[in-house]
């Protein structure tokens, strides 16, 4: 009897080691593991790219390519990872006033990203294409970003999110979804002009929040797959000053239903919906 009470201290004490493990921040530096073929990065003052090293630490700030027929895994800490598939140019940075939030901005390409159940005790990730950010919440999900036209009047640019495990939150400059589970997908379409954009629900049900003003959302709930929001901008003023002022309306399509209007109305701007882009922290290098 004494033998099993011990026993079973040990195994209570070795849980609670892991637990504390697991709940710790992610390194300063990340790791490239598993790089095959053609992965080349680029650190904050370098110039030119130069070829990964599998097992070396790299900075936050650099940008990474992986070519064809290449893959990698970029290590934040143990158990929390993300691995990069062929075709993708990303860079891998951190907020300025806030290191432990970690941004993966995707230029083109696709990624699995893998995060232990509590990372986000210590730690923030989020991963941003030209038009959406996901945002992870102890999770495994996938990012996929690429061009689907080449002609430059009509070229779209599509991104696509998928929950593996656990919960992620999407959004951008229009509409919101916070939550996603095991399963549900979105895909997110915009043309280059930004006239045009295209929210749909590939798989699941989830609540979407639609902007309805400059404060507000109008929530549609349980949104099935085959539900798609459809944004269309039109310019509608120009002040003294030269800001210009578009109307924003959005068609809601449920799988089953009526068509819903929403209509507001904002300032003209380029779509930045993630967070590096923003004045008040430090923008991506340019190539």
């Amino acid at each position: 009897m004494i033998k099993r009470l011990l026993v079973a201290s040990i195994i209570l004490s070795w849980a609670a080691c892991i637990q504390t493990v697991n709940a710790q921040k992610f390194d300063p530096e990340f790791t490239i593991q598993n790089s095959s073929n053609n992965v080349k990065i680029k650190e904050p003052k370098q110039s030119e790219f130069k070829i990964a090293l599998d097992g070396q630490n790299y900075l936050y700030g650099s940008t990474l390519r992986v070519g064809a027929d290449s893959k990698c895994e970029i290590h934040f800490s143990h158990g929390n990872f993300a691995t990069i598939y062929a075709n993708t140019e990303l860079l891998i940075a951190e907020m300025p006033k806030q290191t432990t939030r970690k941004v993966l901005q995707v230029k083109e390409g696709f990624l699995k990203v893998e995060l232990q159940e509590d990372f986000h005790k210590h730690n923030g990730l989020q991963v941003e294409t030209p038009t959406a950010v996901c945002g992870a919440i102890g999770c495994t999900f996938t990012v996929k970003h690429r061009p689907v036209a080449d002609n430059p009047e009509q070229k779209m640019e599509l991104s696509h999110f998928k929950c593996l495990e656990g919960t992620i939150k999407v959004w951008s400059s229009y509409w919101r979804i916070n939550l996603l589970d095991v399963g549900d997908e979105v895909s997110y379409l915009r043309s280059n002009d930004q006239e045009f954009r295209r929210l749909k629900v590939v798989r699941g049900k989830m609540d979407v929040e639609v902007r309805s003003d400059a404060e507000d959302y109008e929530t549609f709930q349980t949104a099935s797959a085959g539900t798609e929001v459809t944004f269309h901008q039109a310019e509608v003023a120009t002040t003294k000053d030269g800001e210009e002022f578009v109307s924003v309306t959005a068609f809601v399509r449920p799988s089953s239903g009526p068509e819903t209007t929403v209509t507001f109305t904002e300032q003209k701007k380029n779509e930045i919906p993630g967070t590096l882009n923003r004045p008040e922290t430090t923008a991506p290098p340019s190539d």
